[in-house]
């Protein structure tokens, strides 16, 4: 998990310095895939749908073949016809990121703004595995006669328990999505900082630990209401989407 962690850290200062260096050719490159995905990829539909199997029923992936490589192949002519319409605006686009990719590449501290956090988001989720073993344990737990293994318990849960877990559960998405949103308030910040200190004569510097000062401290209301907001939204999603899941 070390190495892994570590990797991700170089692995990403890498893919700034590629966008950095090279903007135009990574659009290129995504542009190419794109090309070959709609083109290729609906030539060889069409392709497959018109050389039948004899050994097949007529229609069983005829239509499918020819139908999916027609709407692929429409996809394409509106990509290129949207590229050639927008491609000003394509390469504001690719200053743009580049333009970011130098703010990130000359601010690399904001990764251990990330790592910060992920550090308390895992604090955070420990407590609130310990909090549900605690609860766990104060549960009616009686022996399951039926276990093959003969360690098997049942848990009687109580309607308070159950209302506690719920806002725990609340509290750990609500924390998760403070800690997300603190860290992008720290980089948003810090652009901020970075943008209005460089001018013509050089570019400036990125007050990263500023930023998380002002995210901490003087938003930080701001910051937690809008979690709050987004908590109860994301609550919401998931509960019509168990329930759209249970109708079915």
């Amino acid at each position: 998990m070390t190495i892994t962690f570590v990797l991700a850290m170089v692995y990403s200062i890498m893919f700034m310095w590629f966008m950095s260096t090279f903007p135009s050719l990574l659009v290129y490159i995504s542009i190419a895939v794109l090309e070959l995905t709609f083109i290729g990829g609906g030539g060889f539909l069409i392709y497959k749908g018109l050389t039948h199997d004899s050994n097949l029923p007529e229609d069983a992936d005829t239509k499918g073949y020819l139908w999916s490589g027609i709407a692929l192949l429409l996809s394409g002519l509106i990509f290129n016809l949207m590229l050639w319409c927008c491609w000003t605006s394509m390469k504001v686009a690719i200053a743009i990121v580049d333009a970011t990719a130098d703010f990130f590449l000359a601010t690399k501290r904001l990764v251990f703004v990330s790592i910060f956090y992920f550090f308390v988001m895992v604090m955070v989720f420990t407590f609130f595995v310990m909090s549900m073993m605690c609860i766990a344990s104060n549960q009616t737990i009686v022996p399951d006669e039926a276990s093959k293994t003969l360690q098997g318990k049942d848990i009687s849960w109580d309607n308070q328990s159950l209302t506690f877990i719920a806002l725990l559960f609340f509290a750990l998405l609500w924390i998760d999505l403070y800690c997300m949103h603190q860290t992008v308030f720290t980089a948003m910040a810090s652009c901020a900082t970075y943008y209005f200190s460089s001018n013509a004569n050089g570019e400036g510097s990125a007050k990263v630990l500023v930023s998380m000062k002002w995210g901490m401290f003087k938003h930080n209301g701001s910051i937690a209401f809008g979690s709050l907001i987004l908590a109860l939204v994301t609550l919401l999603k998931i509960m019509a989407d168990a329930a759209a899941d249970g109708n079915k």
